[in-house]
């Protein structure tokens, strides 16, 4: 089975997400946060991950560049809704493959 890693604070989302996932095939792991899942990322070589930037900090923003920085490279989807379009676009110029981006102004 194929792994993908899901980093997303929000426990209702994360299990419809993974639901999801798995009915297509996916092998999905999960963590609240980037910092927690990069162990796991590190043992699990997943294929892709979806990542949710909860708050768009300058530490979160770090733990994304060490998911960059992994030996194994895969594609990294981040979900950045309610972040400001900076944080939006530093997270792509970090090295994040794909952005989902919506502003509150979108609701």
């Amino acid at each position: 089975m194929v792994s993908l890693f899901l980093i997303e604070n929000d426990l209702d989302f994360a299990v419809c997400l993974t639901r999801i996932f798995e009915a297509e095939g996916f092998d999905v792991r999960w963590s609240e946060t980037i910092e927690k899942a990069i162990p796991d990322i590190e043992e699990s070589s997943p294929v892709a991950a979806v990542v949710d930037l909860h708050d768009g900090t300058s530490q979160e923003l770090s733990h994304l560049s060490r998911l960059t920085d992994l030996e194994d490279k895969f594609p990294i989807l981040v979900t950045a809704h309610y972040q400001t379009p900076d944080i939006a676009c530093k997270a792509l110029g970090i090295g994040a493959t794909c952005l989902l981006y919506t502003s509150d102004a979108a609701d």
